[in-house]
C-alpha cells in the first residue's frame, strides 16, 4: 500500500547578494513525497529552479537548508530529478553535511546518490534519477554540484535516523541556513577596493605613477593591507587640478610620492 506524509510549511529565502531576508509563500507539496512502506522505499519530486526569482538556485522552491527530508535507516530512496530551469543545468548529490556546500561534486554518502552528469548537470527542462539505500545515521545535504550552484544556496538538507525515532520519511520546511562570510565574521564593514594585488598607491580610473596626467577630480586610494582594513584607518585624498591650469604639470604627480609612492 502506497501512502503520502507530509508536513506543509513555509520558507524563507536568503538573497545572499543583497543581504536581504524576503519571506517566500512556497509551500511543501503532498505530492513530492511518495511513501511505501512494505518495501521501506521513498520516492521524491527534486525539482531544480523551481522559483525564478531565486535564479535557478533552488530545490523544489527552497534554498539554504530550507527543506529537510527525513529518512528511517535502510530504506531505498528514489530521486525522481526535473530541471524546471529553463536557462541552465542543474543535478543533484547527496553527500554529507559539510560547510562551505562544495562548489562541484564530491564524494557521495551512498552508493549512487547523485545523477548521472553531476559536473555537466541535467539539461533545462531535463529529467534524471537516483536511486540508493540510506544505509547509515547521520545528517546530509542534497545540493546541485554543478560548478558554484551548491555555494550559491542551492542545497536542501537530509537526514537519517533510526527507525524507533523515525518510523516513515517526511519532508518538511526548515529554517534557511543564514549565510555569513569570513569578512563579516570578523566584523569588518565591506570597503570597495582595487583587485588583483594593487599597488600601494593607485588613483581610480589613473595611474600615480612617473607620467604626466590630469589629476582632475581624481581620487587617490591607498589599497594595501585590503585584509586588515576593519582595523587600520585608510587615508583616501581627492585632489583638484583646476590650481594648475597653465601651469606645467611635467612633475606635479611627484608631490604624491609622500602618500602613495612605489
Amino acid at each position: 500500500m502506497t501512502i503520502q506524509s507530509v508536513v506543509r510549511g513555509s520558507a524563507t529565502v536568503v538573497l545572499s547578494g543583497l543581504g536581504i531576508g524576503v519571506a517566500a509563500a512556497q509551500q511543501v507539496d503532498p505530492s513530492w513525497l511518495t511513501i511505501n512502506a512494505s518495501q521501506k522505499r521513498v520516492a521524491v519530486e527534486l525539482i531544480a529552479g523551481l522559483q525564478a526569482s531565486d535564479s535557478g538556485f533552488d530545490f523544489n522552491g527552497f534554498r539554504n537548508g530550507g527543506l529537510t527530508l527525513t529518512v528511517p535507516r535502510d530504506w531505498r530512496v528514489v530521486l525522481h530529478f526535473r530541471n524546471n530551469d529553463a536557462k541552465q543545468a542543474h543535478s543533484a548529490e547527496v553527500t554529507w553535511d559539510v560547510q562551505p556546500v562544495p562548489a562541484g561534486p564530491t564524494r557521495p554518502a551512498f552508493t549512487r546518490s547523485f545523477t548521472p552528469r553531476l559536473a555537466v548537470g541535467t539539461a533545462p527542462q531535463g529529467t534524471d534519477s537516483a536511486s540508493f539505500v540510506a544505509d547509515a545515521r547521520g545528517n546530509l545535504i542534497i545540493y546541485c554540484p554543478v560548478q558554484g550552484h551548491g555555494t550559491h544556496g542551492q542545497w536542501i538538507r537530509m537526514v537519517v535516523a533510526d527507525k524507533k525515532q523515525v518510523p516513515v520519511p517526511t519532508l518538511r520546511a526548515t529554517a534557511a541556513r543564514r549565510v555569513v562570510t569570513a569578512r563579516q565574521r570578523r566584523g569588518e564593514t565591506p570597503l570597495f577596493v582595487a583587485v588583483g594585488n594593487p599597488p600601494p598607491g593607485e588613483i581610480v580610473r589613473r595611474q600615480v605613477h612617473r607620467h604626466t596626467v590630469s589629476l582632475e577630480n581624481a581620487d587617490v586610494v591607498l589599497a594595501h593591507l585590503a585584509a586588515d582594513v576593519g582595523q587600520h584607518l585608510v587615508p583616501v585624498l581627492q585632489l583638484h587640478a583646476e590650481r594648475g591650469i597653465g601651469k606645467d604639470r611635467a612633475h606635479g604627480p611627484h608631490h604624491l610620492n609622500r602618500v602613495a609612492g612605489h
